[in-house]
C-alpha cells in the first residue's frame, strides 16, 4: 500500500513534514529521520526500504510512503498565471492549452505527443498535457535522477496503450470504460488510473478544491472531491481547482489514506456550534467513522453531567474525557475510569491568590466535583456580567447547580474537585490573574476553552493526558489518532495525535499549531475533516 498526505499553505519545514507523516503511517517503532541524496531524493536514514517522496504545486503539498521505493507528483492542472499572459478579448483557457502544445512538442517523447494531440477540447489537452508531464515527473523522482534526466528520451505511456479509439473512449467525450477484460490499461480503480509502463506501474487520480475556504487538506482517495479524467467538459474555472496526483512505482499497488485508529473531537465549538445539538452532516459522519472501524472519543472541558447528550448518544461512542482530562468515563456502563483531583495544597493556593482579584468584584466562579458543576450565585444569574454570551445563560442554568457561598464550598471540599474555572469579562484583568496563578507556590495545570475563562486543574490534566490514558487502555498509538479542537485547552491534545485538525473558527494559537485547518463549526467541520482527510 501507498499512503499519500495532501497538505495546503503547511508551515513546516520539508522534512519535518514527512517525518510527521511517516510516524503516522508506520508508527513510531523508531526516529524518522528524512536525509537526501546528492540528486535530491528524499529517504529515510536507517532505511530498511520505506520509500517517501514529496512534491508541491503552489500552496499544495503532498508526502506518499510506503515499504519500497517510489516517486510521486502533484501537478496544477491549469496556471492561474495564464490569466496575466492571456491577451485582452482572447480566451486564456484556449491560449494556455496550445502553449502546452508547444512544450509537448518540445519536452515530450513522440509517443506522448502524440496522446496530448488526440485532446478534442482545450480542457481536455490541458489534462492529458498535465497527466503526461505528472507522471514522467513521478517517474525521475522514482529512479532518483531528478528533472535532469532527459524528458523525451523515455515515454509514460506505453507503444501498445491503446488504439486512437480507446484513447478518446477513455479520456474523450466519449464515457467513461470500466471494463478490465476489454481495457487491458488503464484499469479505473475508485477513480484512480492504473497502468504500466516499462517495468514500473502509475496510479494516477485527479483531486479537488485542496485549499478552498479553509479546508487546508484533501486526500488522494477523497471520492467526492474525485474528478473522473473522462469528464471533458469542465470549464476553466472548474479547471482551476484541479490538481493531478501520480505515485510510481515498481508495482502495482493501492493508495490508501493516512491510518487512523481513533478519532478524538472536542464538543462546543467543534462538533457542536453555539449549543446547538449536532448536526445531522456531523452526526452521519461519526457514525461513519465509527462503522469504519474507528473509536469515536469525546473530549471536552465539561463536566460529565453537562455533555451533550445528541453526541454522547451516538451509537458506538463509548468514551468521554471530561473536564480538561481530569475525568474519563465510560458512557456504556457510567463507569469513571480515571480521575485527577486538585490536592488541598493547591486548592488552598488558588482560593488565596484569587482572593485580591475576587474583592474587586467581575470575577465569577465555577468548581466540579464527581463529574457535577456548581456555579457562584452571581454568574448563575447572569452570565453576561462575567463576558459570556447571552445564550450561555440557558446552558448555566440548566447544567450547573448555583452555590450562594462559593468559597466556602471550595474550602469544605477541598481535595476532592477536579477543576476550578474563573470567569471574567475583563481581558487585563483575566491577564493578571493568569500571570498570578503561574506564579503561585503550586504548580497547576492552566488552560482556557474561550476567551472569558481561566480553567484550573491538577498539573498532570489535560485533554492530551486523557487521550494518552485512553490510548494506553486501547491499545492504540497516538500518532494514529486524529484530534479535533477549536481552543486552547485543544491545544495539547492536537500536538500529541498523528493529525491536529482546527476549526476555522479557533483560538488564533490553535490554528497556528494544527496540522488541518477544517471549516467552522456552523459549517460542519468535523464531518469535512471525516470525509476529507479520512476519505470515509
Amino acid at each position: 500500500m501507498i499512503g499519500v498526505y495532501l497538505f495546503c499553505d503547511n508551515q513546516q519545514p520539508h522534512n519535518v513534514l514527512m517525518e510527521r507523516c511517516a510516524e503516522n503511517w508506520f508508527g513510531r517503532k523508531r526516529v524518522w529521520k528524512v536525509e537526501k541524496t546528492p540528486s535530491g531524493k528524499p529517504f529515510f536514514s536507517a532505511n530498511a526500504g520505506e520509500g517517501v517522496s514529496f512534491s508541491d504545486s503552489g500552496k499544495q503539498e503532498a508526502v506518499a510512503l510506503a515499504d519500497h521505493c517510489i516517486g510521486m507528483d502533484l501537478q496544477k492542472v491549469f496556471d492561474e498565471k495564464a490569466f496575466g499572459r492571456a491577451e485582452s478579448g482572447k480566451d486564456p483557457l484556449h491560449g494556455e492549452a496550445r502553449r502546452k502544445l508547444r512544450l509537448a512538442e518540445r519536452f515530450f517523447h513522440p509517443r506522448e505527443v502524440e496522446f496530448v494531440k488526440l485532446g478534442c477540447k482545450d480542457a481536455e489537452i490541458l489534462r492529458r498535457f498535465m497527466l503526461v508531464w505528472t507522471c514522467k515527473e513521478s517517474f525521475v523522482k522514482y529512479t532518483g535522477e531528478g528533472i535532469d534526466a532527459g524528458f523525451s528520451e523515455f515515454s509514460v505511456i506505453p507503444e501498445n496503450l491503446f488504439p486512437k479509439e480507446r484513447f478518446q473512449r477513455m479520456f474523450g467525450s466519449g464515457g467513461r470504460t470500466d471494463n478490465a477484460e476489454t481495457d487491458e490499461y488503464p484499469v479505473s480503480e475508485n477513480e484512480m488510473l492504473v497502468w504500466e509502463c516499462g517495468d514500473v506501474w502509475y496510479h494516477v487520480r485527479t483531486v479537488r478544491d485542496i485549499c478552498a475556504a479553509g479546508e487546508n487538506i484533501c486526500t488522494g482517495d477523497a471520492g467526492a472531491e474525485a474528478v473522473p479524467f473522462w469528464e471533458d467538459d469542465l470549464n476553466m474555472q472548474e479547471l482551476r481547482k484541479e490538481y493531478l496526483l501520480c505515485v510510481c512505482s515498481g508495482r502495482r499497488d493501492k493508495i490508501v489514506l493516512r491510518r487512523i485508529d481513533a478519532i478524538v473531537t472536542d464538543l462546543d465549538g467543534t462538533v457542536i456550534h453555539n449549543g446547538a445539538p449536532v448536526s445531522e452532516k456531523n452526526k452521519e459522519a461519526l457514525t461513519a467513522a465509527i462503522k469504519a472501524g474507528i473509536e469515536v472519543v469525546i473530549a471536552t472541558g465539561r463536566p460529565f453531567a453537562a455533555l451533550e447528550r445528541s453526541v454522547v448518544s451516538v451509537p458506538g461512542i463509548r468514551y468521554a474525557i471530561t473536564s480538561n482530562g481530569t475525568a474519563i468515563y465510560d458512557l456504556r456502563s457510567g463507569e469513571m475510569l480515571h480521575e485527577i483531583s486538585l490536592t488541598e495544597e493547591m486548592t488552598n493556593d488558588i482560593l488565596k491568590t484569587s482572593e485580591r482579584f475576587w474583592n474587586n468584584g467581575g470575577v465569577g466562579c465555577e468548581v466540579f466535583m464527581d463529574g457535577v458543576p456548581y456555579a457562584c450565585r452571581e454568574y448563575w444569574d447572569d452570565p453576561a456580567l462575567f463576558g459570556a454570551k447571552a445564550s450561555v445563560r440557558s446552558y448555566v442554568q440548566n447544567s450547573r447547580t448555583a452555590v450562594t457561598d462559593i468559597r466556602r464550598f471550595i474550602m469544605k471540599y477541598s481535595g476532592r474537585l477536579t477543576g476550578i474555572d474563573f470567569v471574567i469579562g475583563d481581558p487585563a484583568l483575566r491577564r493578571k490573574m493568569i500571570r498570578a496563578f503561574k506564579e503561585m507556590d503550586s504548580e497547576v495545570y492552566i488552560t482556557s476553552s474561550v476567551k472569558n475563562r481561566i480553567e484550573l486543574s491538577h498539573p498532570s490534566a489535560g485533554k492530551h493526558t486523557g487521550m494518552e490514558f485512553l490510548a494506553e487502555k486501547l491499545e492504540i498509538d497516538c500518532s494514529r489518532i486524529m484530534a479535533l479542537g477549536d481552543a486552547e485547552n485543544d491545544m495539547d491534545m492536537l500536538r500529541t495525535s498523528g493529525i491536529g485538525v482546527a476549526m476555522a473558527n479557533g483560538d488564533e494559537k490553535c490554528l497556528r499549531i494544527a496540522d488541518v485547518i477544517a471549516p467552522s463549526a456552523d459549517k460542519d467541520g468535523v464531518a469535512w475533516a471525516i470525509h476529507t482527510v479520512l476519505g470515509i
